[in-house]
């Protein structure tokens, strides 16, 4: 199985049989290219930014479930580049939302299931609900 550290470079973490073939697509496809990699990165950093952003309108109790909602829409639009990443970040949810308080993290994991749904990219990826 790939999956991705928050630098954005594809690790495998099967220890399968089939993880030499994995190593093997990685290296030869060089997917972990450095243009590849920053990419990657910048759409973990661009999640935080959101839910860093949101975060601060609700503790300041400005009104942001629509700004939640756009944002969520924006991020994990079915047309932006970097799928996998993006449902990496979705399976992994609460490795990302960990700093955050319980109410924020509730509201936010309600906001994503109900986006996710509706989008078929997505609506079969595990996700932590």
């Amino acid at each position: 199985m790939f999956r991705f550290d928050l630098n954005g470079k594809i690790i495998v973490f099967d220890k399968v049989l089939n993880s030499h073939r994995m190593v093997y697509t990685i290296k030869y496809s060089d997917l972990n290219q450095n243009a590849l990699v920053q990419r990657r990165a910048k759409v973990f950093k661009d999640f935080r930014n959101i839910t860093d952003e949101l975060f601060l309108l609700a503790k300041n109790n400005i009104e942001y479930s629509e700004s939640m909602n756009s944002k969520i829409v924006g991020f994990f639009n079915d047309e932006n580049e970097f799928i996998a990443v993006r449902k990496f970040i979705i399976k992994y949810l609460h490795i990302f939302l960990k700093k955050f308080d319980d109410t924020f993290i509730e509201i936010f994991r309600d906001a994503i299931q109900q986006y996710i749904r509706t989008v078929s990219v997505y609506n079969k990826t595990k996700n932590p609900f």
